[in-house]
């Protein structure tokens, strides 16, 4: 590739499509005819697009998992069930790939060494539900545990739509659109709640709580935490972006790609800071330990090199608490009354603080239930009991003593899922994604712009699996989502050397 733009036609039509579903998405909640049709009319255009190029029904999922969180910016109710916008997408987009393939039956599987990685977990999935239902765990209850881990039955259609270097481009594009506007959307939330604007506060709190995008928070501080899950992204975007500046010569970028890539790196961090996550802010110390590992010892960077990126980190996370504490400082419309640090409140008191302590009364019970079957698990729909003083499960259990299949501890929520056996083949595939990525890596070390994806990615990777200890992700469209993206990329960058095919 001779560059990765950010800045581009895609960028542009996906920010602007992105800011109207938005707008749509706020005024559906002062009138809830809008929502369902809007549910339906973008399914339609999704799969008008996807009969068209394949590709555009990706780009429709992917900034739909950015941008949504847990995919309910609209959705359509029928009976006591909500059907959300990702699902529908989901469902949709599959079946038109699916008519595709069958149609020009052009899509194989050969030659994509991974694949027998997928299929084993698969394999595993299908023992966890076959366990849930034996042990007779509510079908609604298995349904709901399950329906996250079929998101990897797009694999085939993330790799037939990310098979070239312009594909490669545009999806790019799309999902750093959809980051931005994701960035854009967390801080304005931020100054609107830290300066009390009162007359779009009530709305726009149930409209964020009620699409599932995220969570608003006042603090003991007086700072509102705004998290989203899809954060996470922010992330991943922070250190993509991260390794490709440090990599590729300035040079080698356009004036407004440049701009925008540091603008992206910044404002992820900036985000990531104020999401007010600690699972988060733990990723991210492990992403830039594997960071600087990769730039001494895979990158091979001279002392010095490496001591100025290591600076420059310092001084974007000065940089970072700095344009924090102005947003909420700043004197119009309102003053904010937050008062005190911002890092104090997230690094003290962790076992005492309400969320954190349920987080840690809830590995007793766990540790129980997976010693009862620790081979082949409990099986999906499985839920357990336990103690909490986190306000949210209390609204559901005034008693304190809250019952859910949905565990905050992934490796171990997985283990339960589908035993021991189950957790072994996820993480293999994960190791055997992380291999494919680092050989691809030597196979391209002498083009700066693709070898610095591939890093990127890979540091995105050990991120994912740092944030899955406290967090489950690996379970969930978001991690899998990312999951599917790097394999495809991958995959496709490989087939590019198979076939002496040029990446420009």
């Amino acid at each position: 590739m001779k560059s990765i733009r950010i800045l581009g036609r895609t960028f542009g039509y996906t920010l602007l499509f992105i800011a109207l579903i938005e707008t749509i998405s706020y005024a559906a909640y002062f009138f809830p005819v809008i929502n369902m049709a809007g549910f339906f009319v973008l399914i339609l255009v999704a799969v008008g697009l996807a009969i068209w190029k394949i590709e555009y029904g990706v780009y429709f999922i992917l900034a739909e998992l950015i941008i949504g969180s847990k995919g309910y910016l609209f959705f359509y109710e029928v009976a006591d069930t909500s059907i959300s916008l990702r699902l529908g997408l989901f469902l949709s987009i599959f079946v038109v790939w699916l008519i595709r393939e069958l149609i020009s039956r052009k899509f194989k599987f050969k030659n994509i060494g991974l694949i027998k990685w997928y299929g084993v977990l698969l394999f595993f999935v299908i023992v966890g539900i076959l366990v849930g239902y034996f042990n007779d765990n509510p079908i609604k209850d298995i349904f709901y545990d399950v329906n996250g881990w079929l998101f990897f039955a797009l694999l085939p259609v993330f790799i037939t739509a990310i098979s070239n270097a312009g594909q490669i481009q545009k999806v790019l594009q799309v999902a750093s659109a959809a980051v931005s506007a994701m960035l854009f959307k967390t801080v304005l939330l931020l100054f609107v709640f830290s300066h009390q604007i009162e007359f779009v506060l009530p709305s726009l709190y149930k409209w964020v709580r009620t699409t599932g995008v995220g969570e608003i928070t006042k603090m003991d501080n007086n700072f509102y935490r705004i998290f989203f899950q899809s954060h996470i992204f922010a992330l991943f975007a922070f250190f993509i972006v991260a390794i490709i500046i440090i990599n590729v010569s300035k040079k080698q970028f356009k004036t407004g790609d440049y701009i925008l890539y540091w603008s992206l790196g910044f404002f992820s961090a900036l985000v990531t800071f104020i999401s007010y996550s600690r699972s988060f802010w733990a990723a991210g110390v492990v992403g830039l330990a594997f960071l600087m590992y990769t730039v001494l010892f895979i990158m091979k960077l001279s002392k010095k090199k490496t001591f100025q990126v290591a600076f420059a980190f310092v001084v974007v996370f000065f940089s970072v608490y700095l344009a924090a504490l102005v947003i909420i400082k700043f004197p119009w419309p309102n003053p904010s009354t937050f008062s005190g640090g911002l890092i104090e409140e997230r690094t003290t008191g962790v076992t005492e603080e309400s969320a954190s302590a349920s987080r840690f009364k809830l590995l007793g019970p766990l540790a129980d239930k997976i010693r009862e079957n620790p081979l082949l698990g409990s099986g999906f729909g499985t839920s357990i009991t336990y103690e909490t003083s986190d306000p949210r499960a209390l609204e559901a259990s005034p008693d304190g003593l809250f019952t859910t299949y949905s565990f905050e501890w992934g490796y171990l929520d997985t283990w339960i899922e589908m035993g021991i056996f189950g957790l072994i083949a996820y993480l293999s595939l994960l190791v055997a994604l992380f291999r494919y990525g680092l050989k691809l890596y030597k196979e391209y070390v002498q083009n700066p712009l693709e070898s610095s994806l591939i890093l990127g990615l890979l540091t995105g990777l050990v991120v994912l699996a740092a944030i899955n200890v406290t967090t489950p992700y690996l379970n969930h469209p978001l991690g899998i989502g990312y999951i599917l993206l790097a394999t495809a990329i991958f995959v496709s960058l490989k087939k590019s050397i198979s076939t002496g095919q040029d990446q420009t």
